[in-house]
């Protein structure tokens, strides 16, 4: 079974689904973290969430779409390539610490991924040359961090899999679609418990992410923003030391998925859960200070190319 996990940006998946990452990684291959018990135990128990098929294998893979240039960053360095380096190397070595694995990037910029053809195309492509069984990206509807990277990433890969889903039908491929979960919604179907025991690799792994220090700060306001979504829905959500969660994104005419599963509308949802997005997303745009444009005309000095190892080893 192979997991493809989706990054707008280098940090991004290890503030919001590093236990599901690092079960996935580790919890069917020995390894040194065997020689923990509390570890290995909890490894053992997290089998259960993924798979009923016995002896089943697992493959990992992380890709970011951008490497950060537009990342606060960039006014210290006035470079974004600079602050690209930086921040992927960062990348690097978290997904070093918690999954054993070096992370792809797809050449898109920071500030800048955007919903067009080529770009559902090239994404399409990364998926077709992988072939994974679930994706897991940022949410694009019922979103919790309304960030525009995050939300096009998450139609990116929608769009990418309705058009693998068309040409499965007309036979121009012949593989599995997968399977759509997407990470940071208020509306969701699937929950991870975060293990005790992986709490120390987790914080290392953040660590690794020392231009992104500040949001490790939990006395500050932004960090908080999370306890809301806490008060209103119950700890089993992001930004919570009780579990991770995912929605489910059934893909139209997806023949591999006989069974139908029906999301609701935005409208439909509970009033309490839409006044949660509707607070998230005004607390986030006020204290976003992104200014992307007045960045790039400063600092731009190039991109790095994109960085793609289209294999599961």
């Amino acid at each position: 079974m192979r997991f493809l996990f989706v990054a707008p940006h280098p940090d991004d998946l290890e503030f919001n689904v590093p236990s599901i990452m690092f079960a996935i990684a580790h919890c069917r291959k020995p390894n040194h973290f065997s020689k923990d018990p509390e570890i290995k135990d909890a490894l053992q128990r997290s089998v259960q969430y993924f798979t009923h098929t016995p002896n089943e294998k697992f493959y990992f893979k992380a890709v970011s779409m951008t490497r950060g240039e537009m990342a606060e960053l960039t006014d210290e360095v006035r470079s974004t390539m600079k602050a690209a380096q930086i921040r992927t190397q960062e990348l690097i070595t978290s997904q070093q610490i918690l999954t054993g694995k070096k992370p792809d990037f797809l050449g898109f910029f920071d500030g800048y991924v955007n919903v067009t053809k080529d770009a559902i195309q090239s994404v399409y492509n990364y998926i077709v040359q992988l072939q994974p069984d679930f994706i897991i990206g940022p949410e694009p509807v019922f979103v919790y961090y309304d960030h525009k990277d995050h939300v096009n990433t998450g139609k990116l890969l929608y769009f990418a899999l309705k058009r693998l889903v068309k040409a499965k039908k007309n036979r121009e491929v012949d593989i599995t679609i997968p399977k759509l979960l997407y990470y940071q919604s208020i509306y969701n179907h699937w929950w991870f418990p975060r293990f005790p025991a992986f709490e120390n690799i987790l914080v290392n792994a953040l660590k690794a992410h020392q231009t992104q220090s500040f949001t490790l700060d939990k006395k500050g306001i932004e960090y908080n923003i999370g306890l809301l979504e806490k008060i209103f829905k119950g700890l089993r959500v992001q930004y919570s030391n009780k579990a991770e969660a995912l929605r489910y994104q059934p893909i139209p005419d997806n023949i591999d998925v006989p069974w139908t599963f029906k999301i609701k509308n935005f409208e439909d949802i509970p009033i309490r859960k839409r006044v949660v997005h509707y607070i998230l997303r005004k607390l986030r745009a006020k204290l976003a200070s992104h200014n992307y444009s007045e960045r790039y005309d400063k600092y731009f000095d190039g991109k790095m190319d994109a960085e793609i190892n289209a294999t599961w080893n």
